[in-house]
């Protein structure tokens, strides 16, 4: 019954029976929704296709009889009570009507009864279908069930209900144990410990584990658990027993403790093998150490004597001869002090020094050392410094130097052709004194294979044995590298392609010097190349970047820039749009191609050019610019926009023209304009085109008062889009504002703390 409705198929040919029917119902309460029908072909088809509560039939029907309407119902699988009403029913066909089926059967002449037998035969019908469903639980759980009746005394409790899990554990069918008592286990030796311990009445008794045998005597080891079934206050109508086999649990457990009875002997043996190794390894360590120094002594001698002998007057063929000593010599001296190197890390000598030193200086240093390898090879080597990576540390740069001079002297060995870039930048910062430096050395050489790179910080090891013959090395530079990391608090990684390079990466923990901060100048200056047919545009820029950290190569059409920008190594490209023989959008897709069949990671180029409507703006951004640079442009937005583009802090805009009493304002006139980037958001989002009209001509009118040619060119950019609606040119202009604050704050934090 849903919502109180009573939903009924009579199986009837009297119409007037059948409403006596429905009024004994109505008059008992029930809301009733009744179909009739008097033929056998109709009640089959409605029972098929409604959901009936109750089923009333009529026991002597035209052509049919009640009890074939049970019959329809079995057989249509349908679990709806059927009530047999009729007007004269002997005893025995009223047995047999109960015994086909039906759910109960109510004389015409004493249809009082009828709601009665309907409510008991619906809740009847409930509870049968629970039943069902809990048969099917119990039938479907792998641990063996047991119910039984509750006594006063546990092993009295009779067995009434058992799951085919239990028969199959025990041994023993359903049907000799139905029936028994609980001590029928005691009996056969099952569960002989849990139950005498348990005799008495109890409440809920914990898991017990035993040593049980089944029917057939085999032995099994088996888990007991006993749950009352509560009645009332203080009252247990059943007890339900829950029974497992455990016997490949316990065998599995003992197998494992055997197993960690045998690892902790093997580890005993381990450690007392490690030991006889490490004293091993420090005796081999001290020998090599002693004999690198024995023979330091006298190969310094050679070369020192080889080194006089070169600057005395020689013949051609004894030049040659002194050479290869010379060679020779330094080859052998870097073998002997690889060797120390390797003794000294695994004896634990290394103690690393705690320095002032620059980073910059260091790294060009290095750098230096292999230019003319690199040359040789027509290879670009060039180094790179994050812009907000502190370069006045206190640590050991010469471990640092060792460790960059053996990945910079590998990528130059195993490369042919292309560029060694070595990059530094800042990594997890500890605290304000501390820091991790991040280095970066990628090449385009022969690569690594995937099964190669585990072992090449192996001792002695190296990609592959025939390297050693075609490069030569001892395959200890990759291992002591790797030592001196983690001797400084680092790690060190490699990714690798065959055929396309290798990338090493390794992090280093310093300390910072007293008073430095982590936004300070780069010492390397960033190579630019100006594509520019306008000699005095050339002239412009060239001026603009007098006296700051930039070095600017200047050719006159996109053909000669295409042609130096493969020959040699630059940071960032200023490229102008319009010129002879090669203009600027093909000479930046020819650029973008050469870049990805070369493998290199895109170069900034900032496109120049005096047209600035917003197809122009598409037409760059299409054939691969970077970004966009309007003529005429000035000297503070063209430093603003390289220090975006190359990650780095430059030297604030000159603002010799702006009076004292000014310059003392900018503080608070920049701040002023962090709220306006507020403003101007909220009227974004509002739509509100004369708000945005209004900033911009304030900002316009005061940008260049205060020394900030670029914030004025923005405030006339917004002023124009507020008065065309243009709501995206709107939002770029924005996030141009702010980045150009962002520079002038952190300009102004530099030159102070300079």
């Amino acid at each position: 019954m849903k919502n109180g409705l009573l939903k009924v198929l009579l199986a009837e040919d009297v119409a007037a029976d059948a409403e006596l029917c429905i009024d004994a119902l109505e008059k008992a309460g029930f809301s009733v929704c009744a179909d009739v029908c008097s033929r056998a072909e109709d009640f089959e088809q409605l029972i098929g296709a409604t959901a009936y509560d109750v089923v009333l039939a009529d026991y002597n029907l035209k052509d049919w009889t009640g009890i074939q309407a049970v019959e329809i119902v079995q057989r249509l699988g349908k679990n709806i009570p059927v009530i047999v009403v009729t007007g004269n029913l002997g005893d025995e066909k009223a047995v047999d009507c109960i015994h086909q089926g039906a759910a109960d059967y109510v004389l015409k002449d004493r249809l009082s009864r009828l709601p009665s037998a309907v409510r008991r035969a619906i809740d009847e019908n409930v509870l049968r279908r629970q039943s069902h469903v809990l048969a099917a639980a119990l039938f479907s759980v792998k641990d063996g069930v047991l119910i039984a009746k509750a006594a006063p005394n546990l092993l009295n409790a009779q067995i009434i209900s058992l799951n085919e899990a239990f028969s199959k554990i025990t041994g023993y069918p359903s049907e000799e144990l139905i029936g028994k008592h609980l001590s029928f286990f005691r009996t056969t030796g099952a569960g002989d410990e849990f139950f005498a311990g348990n005799e008495a009445k109890l409440s809920n008794l914990d898991v017990t584990e035993t040593l049980d045998k089944r029917k057939d005597g085999s032995v099994y080891n088996a888990e007991w658990q006993i749950s009352p079934i509560r009645n009332g206050p203080g009252g247990i109508s059943h007890y339900v027993v829950i029974h497992r086999d455990i016997t490949d649990r316990k065998r599995t457990a003992a197998e494992l403790a055997e197993t960690n009875e045998k690892l902790l002997r093997y580890s005993e043996e381990l450690q007392f093998a490690k030991g006889h190794a490490e004293a091993a390894t420090r005796a081999k360590s001290e020998f090599l150490a002693c004999m690198s120094h024995e023979i330091r002594t006298p190969m310094n001698a050679i070369i020192a004597m080889a080194d006089l002998l070169s600057d005395t007057q020689l013949t051609a063929e004894q030049s040659k001869y002194v050479e290869v000593f010379q060679r020779c010599g330094e080859n052998l001296m870097v073998l002997i002090n690889q060797l120390l190197d390797i003794s000294k890390i695994e004896a634990g000598k290394l103690d690393l020094e705690q320095l002032d030193f620059d980073l910059n200086a260091v790294l060009a240093k290095t750098i230096a050392l292999f230019e003319s390898r690199a040359h040789a090879k027509g290879l670009s080597l060039s180094f790179q410094v994050g812009g907000n990576t502190p370069t006045r540390l206190i640590g050991d740069q010469h471990q640092l130097q060792q460790v960059l001079t053996n990945l910079i002297g590998n990528a130059i060995k195993f490369t042919e052709e292309g560029s060694v870039m070595v990059e530094a930048s800042l990594g997890d910062t500890l605290s304000e004194s501390d820091c991790f430096i991040e280095f970066k050395v990628s090449d385009t050489g022969v690569g690594i294979p995937d099964d190669k790179i585990a072992v090449i910080f192996e001792d002695f090891s190296q990609a592959d044995s025939s390297i050693t013959r075609q490069y030569g090395g001892t395959g200890l530079g990759l291992a002591i590298s790797r030592a001196l990391v983690e001797r400084m608090n680092g790690s060190i990684t490699v990714k690798s392609e065959v055929g396309v390079g290798s990338t090493f990466r390794f992090s280093a923990n310093f300390r910072l010097q007293p008073g430095c901060t982590q936004t300070q100048f780069e010492s390397a200056p960033r190579r630019i190349l100006l594509c520019e047919d306008s000699p005095d545009n050339a002239f412009v820029v060239g001026a603009y970047l007098a006296g700051t950290n930039y070095a600017l190569e200047h050719v006159v059409n996109g053909k000669a820039g295409l042609d130096k920008f493969k020959s040699e190594a630059f940071d960032l490209v200023l490229m102008d749009m319009q010129m002879p023989v090669l203009d600027g959008h093909t000479a930046t897709r020819r650029i973008r191609l050469w870049e990805a069949d070369h493998n290199r990671r895109p170069t900034p180029i900032l496109a120049l050019t005096a047209h600035a409507q917003k197809e122009e703006v598409k037409r760059c951004e299409a054939c691969g610019c970077t970004a966009f640079l309007s003529k005429p442009i000035r000297k503070a937005t063209l430093l603003a926009a390289l220090a975006r583009h190359l990650g780095r802090t430059t030297p604030a805009p000159d603002q010799s023209d702006v009076p004292p009493e000014v310059q003392e304002l900018v503080p608070g006139y920049l701040k002023q304009r962090d709220l306006d980037l507020e403003k101007l958001r909220m009227a974004i989002e509002e739509s509100d085109y004369p708000a945005i009209s209004t900033l911009g001509h304030q900002l316009k009118g005061s940008g260049t008062s205060y020394g900030f040619d670029e914030f004025s060119e923005i405030g006339s950019a917004l002023e124009r889009a507020a008065k065309t609606h243009d709501l995206e040119e709107t939002r770029r202009q924005v996030e141009l504002l702010a980045g150009a604050v962002s520079e002038a704050v952190a300009v102004r934090l530099v030159t102070r703390e300079k």
